[in-house]
Parts: C-alpha cells; sequence; structure tokens
C-alpha cells in the first residue's frame, strides 16, 4: 500500500498552547502489516506520531514531519502474549517540538518478559508484557531533531516495574541510526538514552552512528556516555 501527502491533526483549540493535544489519538500505526510506504506524511498532536507495532514488515517512511507528539516508535512490542516481530523498517523524518511537547523522537520499546501487573486503564488494569520476536534492520537516516526532548532511545523495560527489569525476550537485531541525525535538543529538558536491554535475548548489531557525532558536537562527553 502507498499513501502520499497526508496529514493528521489531534490538536484542542482551547488549551493552553503547550498541552493543546488530544489524547490516544496517534497519526499512522502499522500492525499485521506488510509493505506499506508512506511519502510527505504530517502529523500534530500529543501520541505517537507513527508508531510501528508487532508484525510490521518492510515499511518505509520518507518526508514524515511530526509537530509534537510523544515519538515516532518501534512497538509497543512484547505487550501481549503474541509474536511481536517487526522487520525492514526505513526513515527519513523531522521531528520537531513547536507549541505541541514532544518527548522522546525516535523511540523503541518492548515489554518486559513476563505478565506484570499494570494499575493503568489502558492495559485494561490486566497484566501485560511476555510476549516474543525480534526487531531486524532497522534504519532511522536522516532523522532532524528541533527542541526534541530527548536523544533516540530503545527501552526493553516497558511496564513499570524495575523488580522484573532484564526479563525482555525480545531480540534486536542490525538496528542503525546512521550519520544524518542532526540534533538540536531542547536545553532544559535534554536527556541521553542509549539502550536498556535484556540479559535473555542478548541484541546484536547495534550501530549508533549519531553517538559519536553527539560526542563531536559536545552533547555529551564520551565519559558520560560509558556511565550511562
Amino acid at each position: 500500500m502507498y499513501f502520499e501527502n497526508i496529514s493528521g491533526n489531534a490538536t484542542a483549540t482551547k488549551t493552553p498552547g503547550r498541552y493543546n493535544w488530544v489524547q490516544n489519538t496517534d497519526g499512522f500505526d502499522t500492525m499485521d502489516a506488510r509493505n506499506i510506504t508512506v511519502k510527505g506524511f504530517e502529523y500534530s498532536g500529543g501520541d505517537e506520531c507513527v508508531a510501528m507495532k508487532p508484525r510490521s514488515y518492510d515499511i518505509h517512511l520518507e518526508d514524515v514531519t511530526c509537530n509534537g507528539g510523544n515519538r515516532i516508535a518501534i512497538g509497543s512490542l512484547r505487550q501481549h502474549l503474541e509474536d511481536a516481530t517487526v522487520e525492514d523498517v526505513m526513515n527519513n523524518l523531522l521531528l520537531k517540538r513547536t507549541t505541541l511537547y514532544l518527548r522522546y523522537g525516535v523511540h523503541i520499546k518492548t515489554w518486559m518478559g513476563v505478565l506484570v501487573p499494570q494499575d493503568h486503564y489502558e492495559s485494561a488494569f490486566q497484566p501485560r508484557g511476555g510476549g516474543w520476536g525480534r526487531a531486524r534492520k532497522g534504519l532511522f537516516s536522516n532523522v532532524k531533531y528541533e527542541n526534541v526532548n530527548n536523544a533516540p532511545s530503545i527501552n526493553q523495560n516497558k511496564g513499570n516495574k524495575s523488580s522484573y527489569a532484564g526479563t525482555s525476550k525480545m531480540g534486536y537485531l542490525t538496528l542503525r541510526l546512521s550519520t544524518s541525525l542532526e540534533l538540536c535538543l531542547a536545553q532544559t529538558t535534554a536527556a541521553i538514552r542509549v539502550p536498556m536491554c535484556s540479559c535473555i535475548s542478548p541484541s546484536s548489531r547495534f550501530r549508533w552512528d549519531w553517538m559519536n557525532r553527539m560526542i563531536a558536537m559536545g552533547v555529551i562527553s564520551f565519559e558520560q556516555m560509558l556511565k550511562r
């Protein structure tokens, strides 16, 4: 399927500028999908700009602009007891914070490896986690950040229960953030996030080319990188 020059707007008109978004309003999501191309997509809102969810294969994003929102996400993965594989994702992105709050930018997130009790309505107050699968052959290139709160991140401990940290069954294979990444982080809240990965399903072949550029730009030192 091919989508070109589309937009999504989930903003409210009678709220303060920073909070003028509508909850649970993703821009473009994929699930149980294969061979999807999105070219020329612009999103304004407060939730996921684009989310590639379980069993998404051959997803190509080009000229995607996110005005506010949470992130460009691979995930959530492994939230349910099912195969959560995602493969062959490539994109060309502009992530920017205007009057809307943009939190994470590029974010890969998976749940813990066991069923974890949840107390939030989005999980219907039911235990979540314990799925399986792999995220493979993902390339994030030509990504530009403008006043985004956080640099790219990977988190395999979603579920908010620290006692289950490191139990993820999700494997990450051949993920790359290229050197063409441009960062302009929000100065007061910027956070550098390196992978928080599982000991059960070790990941391989990360290429964090952007980290070298951040060191060169003075955003983070080599010593800081080693401590995180």
